[in-house]
């Protein structure tokens, strides 16, 4: 009896309001077959609720964040002979608003943008 091969499939980068897919369909089974996936959240905020966690691809809507935020997902894989294997991938998820703020003055001094003699 073989352990189970899981990939949970690449990290990801998503902005907001965007549906993510997370991809765990190259998951195999060396001398069998897999008979259940469970995806669950381990790290991360702001929360988001999975649809189809025990599925090969669940998805979710990517909420919107005040910064870049990353949010790791594991997955398990349990084959027909009761083995299991987990992996894990990380999804960032980018802060996408408009501030409309003015930039500092450090964002736009002669100096950061290489004109000193005029300033």
């Amino acid at each position: 009896m073989k352990t189970p091969i899981v990939y949970a499939g690449p990290d990801q980068i998503i902005g907001k309001d965007k549906t993510i897919t997370l991809d765990g369909s190259q998951s195999k089974d060396p001398d069998g077959s897999i008979t259940s996936y469970s995806w669950i959240k381990v790290s991360g905020n702001p929360p988001v609720t999975l649809m189809n966690a025990d599925s090969p691809s669940p998805s979710f809507q990517a909420p919107a964040v005040k910064q870049d935020t990353q949010v790791i997902f594991r997955l398990t894989v349990v084959d027909d002979d009761r083995l299991s294997d987990s992996d894990s991938v990380k999804v960032t998820l980018k802060h996408t608003g408009t501030d409309n703020q003015p930039k500092s003055k450090d964002e736009t001094s002669c100096d950061r943008i290489g004109i000193t003699n005029k300033c």
